[in-house]
């Protein structure tokens, strides 16, 4: 019997892979047992490309619901303390898990990170002065986790779920990402005015 021809197979491509802050998702991890599903997220870019979820706060053990955090400034460093229990410091805890996810992290080809989390935010975090009067918007800050994860993978595109909202933003988030991934940009996501 004559054997079948030998075909050349595709090459698997692989498939674009995005984090996202598992509040983003619908997951409820945030302190207060709450998420913050983001429609774009979970209802157009799903369809396009694989999220992979990941919480901090509950990657370093902290539960559901909890105390929040905060970012408090000690002289020229920031630290992510307990809001009723300053002492209860998990700065080196955020970074640590960052550190862990290194792997994960290589073969992400975007982020979508909480906006304003002392743990994700990428942008105007409230900084709190050490007394714990107030915070200063004068020295927003950047959440310890994220700020660990953009500065051990500084091309890694990133953007906060507000500045999805924003059809600018978007398109270029969404062109950087796929062009990481040597991907061409889906129709239904290249336009800067798609949903």
């Amino acid at each position: 019997m004559p054997s079948k021809p030998e075909t050349e197979s595709s090459p698997v491509i692989p498939p674009v892979r995005i984090g996202v802050s598992s509040c983003l998702l619908g997951e409820p991890v945030r302190w207060d047992g709450q998420d913050r599903r983001h429609g774009y997220v979970t209802e157009v870019l799903a369809g396009h490309v694989d999220l992979v979820p990941l919480c901090p706060e509950v990657g370093i053990g902290l539960g559901v619901p909890r105390e929040p955090i905060r970012l408090v400034r000690h002289g020229k460093e920031v630290r992510a303390v307990d809001v009723k229990d300053p002492s209860r410091d998990v700065t080196d805890d955020l970074r640590a898990f960052a550190k862990s996810l290194e792997t994960i992290l290589a073969g992400l080809h975007g982020y979508i990170f909480k906006a304003r989390s002392p743990s994700c935010g990428v942008l105007g975090v409230e900084l709190h002065f050490p007394t714990g009067r107030g915070a200063s918007s004068a020295l927003a800050g950047v959440g310890i986790f994220a700020a660990a994860v953009m500065a051990h993978n500084p091309s890694l595109p990133i953007e906060e779920e507000g500045g999805l909202d924003d059809p600018g933003r978007r398109a270029r988030f969404i062109a950087r990402v796929f062009a990481r991934a040597g991907h061409a940009v889906p129709p239904a996501l290249a336009s800067p005015t798609s949903p």
